[in-house]
């Protein structure tokens, strides 16, 4: 049921929406709002009608599934049906907003004849964040509720905020506690039924701004400049501009012909694509539903450095007590004294542990010290005997073996990976690394405490370098060969840079650390990318800590600047040209062959796990939805001989086809399959 029609007082109607989980706007939930307005449009004894959700949701737009599968426009259509009906009633319908209302929620209770709402219901048009832009009818009736700024604002940027932000303007009527709302809703709808028709509409305002054209110039001016700028974007721009001058109802008709093809676009469906493998990523295949997750009140961090100190802050923002421990205690409590001047930090949450008889009275401890397996080692059978039965002991590692770390304590089903990226408390990415021996409700656990951190996790199973780290590491590599073949590492930069990553891999290397990396790589010299990176370390171009490496750093050590010097190194003195083109294919098909080695070998769950590991924890761009859903996007089978091209030509079997990609090439595959 998705539609239930009540008569909780003479000549009113609710009509309560039913469709779980999110009340969105699907196509059975369409038909039964339509059947139920017809049903109250006929009924002589109904004066007046009250839309409304739960407490939780009034309706939270599109389904993004219907996006997918073709079937959003489906009959009866928002557009073309239920807009044109509910503007023709002769009934008013009031919607009662004790919840969210996003997208095309918002965008029905704007054109219902009235609003109530309670002061913290969610208001917000967040098409853009998902690449669409509102196509029912949001561009034409937002700048007329809360004027042409503060709409442009709110729909470029996909805000959402509290209905009572709102007061004094259009949007909203009036406001009600929850527990009044629908009593308030219905005694607005009878008042204005007596008043009689025509009702009031937010239709029937105009948009007025004193330089309208000028404003919306600089709008579009600063989009195209944004990072993170969709079409999506600046075509809501252009349907925003038809509010000034087209009546809305006709403005709706081409804003609607404008979203189609945005709807349509490769854009806006990778970026959705990144939307589900969101929601899919917790999901372990093999994890029971039933399997209890161990609440997490008190935790320990042992390494007060970066990344230590970092993860205190994610685990006392969600709540946690953390207690911090370092080698040094001067640096411990240096630590928790700047944890405590953070705002999102209630006082005393976080505090120094001192004695390691402490840990008997934590739920979990997360070691983040030096990526040495003999340091991580030292640390567990140190830590392991302190702690309670039951208590999680999890690994920061990026890389090493956490099996080997498991064997070294009593409590193997406890042992985990939970590997953070920094700036932990910015990053939403959380690495969950399961070993052998790891539990069922350790992973539970560790799924429920990235949801209390906000995080977004994915579950690898324990390889070198994880899902991420091993991928990236390839890409890293195919820059590496790039460079030993002549190719100007800031060439390279640029160019994948221009495609959308936020960082591009020699710029990355220099924050890492040159002798950082070499180290990793034990130093190796076997390939003349490794030779070529071994060759800065030789001249301590470590990168951004010694003011020099791929590039040269100015006095603050962040400003990258291409160096001539880097001629020198590379082979013949003389660095040659590659086609952007040539460049991009290079270090996406690296990743995408040994992703699907990871795949392969059971590693990563499932190819989206991947895209998520990339959009999240490597800036790669969300436009794009991941390296292997580009790869779909290519066709597996032109990956294929793409690869098998490039093993010809350099003579490096690297870039040999994984059997996964000439399995799927040969029967028509893809790696994510929605």
């Amino acid at each position: 049921m998705c539609i239930e029609l009540i008569r909780p007082s003479p000549g009113v109607a609710v009509l309560t929406i039913d469709n779980p989980p999110v009340n969105a706007l699907s196509t059975p939930f369409r038909l039964a709002l339509l059947e139920n307005l017809r049903k109250v449009e006929a009924d002589d004894s109904v004066h007046a009608v009250v839309l409304t959700g739960n407490a939780k949701t009034f309706c939270a737009g599109a389904d993004l599934k219907e996006f997918t599968n073709g079937t959003a426009m489906d009959y009866p259509s928002l557009v073309d049906v239920l807009i044109p009906f509910i503007l023709a009633m002769s009934k008013p319908l009031v919607a009662a907003i004790g919840g969210s209302a996003l997208g095309g929620g918002l965008e029905l209770a704007m054109w219902c004849h009235a609003r109530v709402a309670t002061p913290a219901a969610a208001l917000g048009l967040t098409e853009t964040t998902l690449g669409l832009m509102p196509g029912a009818g949001g561009n034409q009736l937002l700048p007329r509720a809360v004027g042409l700024e503060r709409a442009v604002n709110l729909i470029l940027n996909g805000r959402i905020q509290a209905a009572e932000s709102f007061k004094g303007t259009a949007l909203i009527d009036s406001f009600a506690s929850q527990d009044n709302l629908i009593e308030v809703a219905g005694q607005l709808a009878l008042s204005m039924a007596e008043r009689g028709q025509p009702f009031t509409h937010l239709s029937l305002r105009r948009v007025e701004h004193p330089q309208a054209a000028g404003f919306l110039a600089v709008a579009r001016a600063q989009t195209r400049a944004r990072k993170d700028c969709t079409n999506g974007m600046l075509v809501a721009l252009d349907a925003i501009e038809l509010s000034l001058s087209l009546p809305a109802t006709e403005g709706l008709k081409r804003e609607f012909a404008l979203f189609c093809p945005v709807m349509e676009s490769d854009e806006a469906r990778a970026i959705r694509h990144a939307f589900f493998a969101e929601r899919e990523a917790p999901k372990v295949r093999d994890l029971p539903a039933s399997t209890p997750a161990q609440e997490v009140r008190r935790a320990a961090v042992i390494g007060a450095g970066f990344m230590g100190s970092g993860i205190a802050h994610c685990l006392a923002r969600a709540g946690i007590d953390v207690l911090l421990h370092d080698v040094s205690v001067e640096a411990a409590e240096r630590a928790v004294a700047k944890l405590a001047t953070y705002p999102e930090i209630e006082a005393q949450r976080v505090s120094v542990l001192r004695e390691l008889s402490e840990l008997a009275h934590v739920d979990l401890v997360i070691e983040a010290v030096v990526e040495s397996m003999d340091a991580k080692i030292e640390v567990f059978r140190k830590i392991d005997p302190w702690l309670r039965s039951g208590a999680l002991l999890a690994t920061n590692t990026s890389t090493l073996d956490v099996d080997v770390l498991a064997q070294a304590t009593s409590r193997a089903p406890e042992v985990i990976g939970l590997h953070f990226f920094g700036p932990a408390p910015v990053m939403r990415l959380l690495e969950i690394v399961r070993g052998a021996q790891t539990s069922a409700q350790a992973i539970a656990t560790s799924l429920q405490l990235a949801r209390r951190m906000k995080k977004v996790p994915i579950v690898a199973r324990v390889g070198p370098g994880f899902v991420g780290n091993r991928i990236f590491d390839r890409l890293l590599d195919a820059a590496l060969e790039l460079a030993a073949e002549g190719v100007r590492p800031d060439q390279v930069d640029r160019v994948l840079e221009g495609m959308g990553m936020k960082m591009g891999p020699f710029r990355t290397m220099d924050l890492i650390g040159n002798d950082v990396l070499s180290k990793a790589r034990g130093g190796r010299t076997d390939t003349a990318g490794y030779a070529l990176a071994e060759a800065l370390v030789g001249r301590e171009r470590y990168g951004q800590k010694s003011g020099q490496g791929w590039y040269r750093y100015g006095v603050d050590r962040r400003t990258a600047l291409a160096d001539p010097e880097m001629e020198a190194l590379l082979p013949a003195g003389s660095a040659r040209a590659l086609a952007p083109a040539e460049i991009i294919d290079r270090c996406l098909l690296a990743m995408v062959n040994e992703g699907a080695h990871v795949l392969e070998q059971g590693i990563a769950q499932r190819a989206s796990d991947i895209d998520i590991a990339f959009l999240l924890g490597y800036g790669f761009p969300r436009r794009l939805g991941g390296p292997m859903l580009h790869a779909d996007r290519s066709g597996l089978a032109v990956v294929e001989q793409k690869l098998l091209d490039l093993r010809r030509r350099t003579g490096s079997a690297v870039w040999t086809p994984a059997p996964l990609i000439m399995r799927l090439a040969r029967e028509g595959g893809v790696f994510n399959p929605y």
